[in-house]
């Protein structure tokens, strides 16, 4: 017999959470300036990125709190609710051929 059971060992309400996601990206063209992954640690600053008004990403310092495994809670930074945050990049989309010729403009 076997029984699914989730223990809440704490509960935060009130905050704003980010993706796991956001705290471990880091843009393609930074990868190999950056050292090696680290995990998230409870109250370790981090940074997470956004697009500026040039549309180019730039790092904000963030504190991050619990985490739930998706999401984490953000304990200090400038960021606010509606706030955008980068999560991944998504690839080129190769142009459309049929039999070899290119369709679409």
């Amino acid at each position: 017999m076997t029984a699914v059971v989730r223990i809440i060992v704490s509960r935060t309400e009130g905050v704003l959470k980010l993706p796991l996601a956001a705290l471990r990206y880091v843009p393609h063209a930074r990868r190999g300036s950056v050292g090696p992954e680290e995990e998230i640690k409870v109250g370790k600053p981090a940074s997470v990125w956004v697009l500026d008004q040039a549309r180019d990403p730039r790092p904000v310092a963030v504190g991050v709190g619990e985490d739930d495994g998706a999401q984490a809670a953000l304990v200090s930074g400038p960021l606010k609710a509606g706030d955008r945050v980068i999560i991944g990049e998504a690839p080129s989309a190769a142009p459309r051929r049929l039999f070899g010729i290119r369709m679409g403009i």
